[in-house]
């Protein structure tokens, strides 16, 4: 049994990490030594995109999963600037532990955190025109979350009730992807990304006064999107 306040790591969840970050180290490498590369003049675009995330070990997500739209616009050849909001949503796991108090529920009791992410970014394209067009791309944006307030027993006999603050945030974003025409104006978008935010979050024992820090949120892994040309 971990002790009081020690980190869990879910050695699972490291090497889904590791796999991401060779997906992602193999994507920029492919991207950016693409032979051939033309810079046609791009359109803009609407994407509908669906995220399946994980994050850092600290940050106490298991799994993350979401949905968002998006709004980009040309720039000059070969990129888009535009702007979007995501909704992420998860289960924070047993943030009782930071708080350093030994809990004694029968189950593990996790509090559900809701992130609306709104971003604005500027994408590279290298094959612009053709069916298959890869890019990278990069932003800012702020991440504004909620909670619900978790309680349970303690291992003394107590009961705990905690408030965990979720400040907003200022965060980045990186990802390479692609896009795939299928049709028309109708492609289908394929890519891995990384956020990270600047603030932690912090969780409080209303009852003992107890707190402890989360790692800022750090959002990986893959996601798609269906995108509309116009």
């Amino acid at each position: 049994m971990p002790k009081v306040g020690e980190r869990r790591v879910d050695p699972a969840a490291a090497i889904r990490q590791m796999r991401v970050l060779r997906l992602v180290a193999v994507s920029v490498l492919t991207l950016v030594l693409a032979p051939g590369a033309v810079h046609a003049q791009n359109n803009g675009e609407v994407d509908v995109r669906y995220y399946q995330h994980w994050a850092q070990d600290g940050t106490l997500v298991g799994d993350m999963q979401g949905y968002g739209a998006a709004v980009l616009l040309p720039w000059r050849s070969g990129w888009l600037i535009g702007g979007g909001i995501d909704r992420l949503y998860y289960d924070m796991e047993t943030p009782v532990d930071v708080t350093g108090i030994r809990s004694a529920d029968a189950k593990p009791v996790d509090a559900f955190i809701n992130v609306y992410r709104v971003r604005v970014d500027a994408r590279r394209i290298f094959r612009a025109g053709r069916r298959w067009e890869p890019y990278l791309e990069g932003g800012l944006g702020v991440f504004i979350a909620n909670s619900d307030e978790p309680s349970g027993v303690t291992a003394a006999g107590g009961v705990y009730r905690l408030s965990i603050s979720t400040p907003a945030t200022p965060a980045f974003n990186l990802s390479a992807g692609g896009n795939l025409r299928l049709w028309g104006p109708i492609k289908i978008n394929l890519a891995l990304s990384y956020g990270r935010a600047f603030r932690q979050y912090r969780v409080t024992d209303t009852v003992s006064g107890r707190s402890g820090g989360i790692r800022p949120l750090s959002p990986l892994g893959p996601s798609a999107a269906l995108v509309f040309d116009f």
